[in-house]
């Protein structure tokens, strides 16, 4: 959904499209959810994975920005309502939360 996104805002033939997704779709609250203390000897010194680099990528990104993010709308600052923004709102059922759940598990704790 978030690739979708940014080809209809950006259109499919930008020069960015072969970046990585997480530069170009940069994810909100990311460094709140890594210890900052976390590094990783395969990630270069700018990749959006590793801690604080999220915010740099947010300062640096050209209009019209994509931005993911989980939080609700009271929780999102309250900035970002001055300027008016297009909103992409992704539901997903319960049950496909449920069922997901797994899967994310084996992701991010390599079971």
């Amino acid at each position: 959904m978030q690739e979708v996104t940014w080809c209809v805002v950006r259109g499919i033939d930008h020069p960015q499209t072969s970046l990585p997704l997480m530069k170009r779709f940069p994810f909100f609250e990311w460094d709140c959810m890594i210890a900052p203390d976390f590094t990783d000897e395969r990630l270069c010194p700018d990749d959006p994975c590793l801690p604080g680099n999220t915010w740099k990528i947010l300062a640096n990104i050209s209009s019209p920005r994509t931005i993911k993010s989980h939080l609700q709308e009271p929780l999102l600052p309250k900035q970002m309502w001055e300027v008016k923004p297009k909103v992409c709102l992704n539901y997903i059922s319960p049950l496909s939360s449920l069922l997901s759940l797994p899967s994310h598990l084996r992701c991010y704790f390599i079971y």
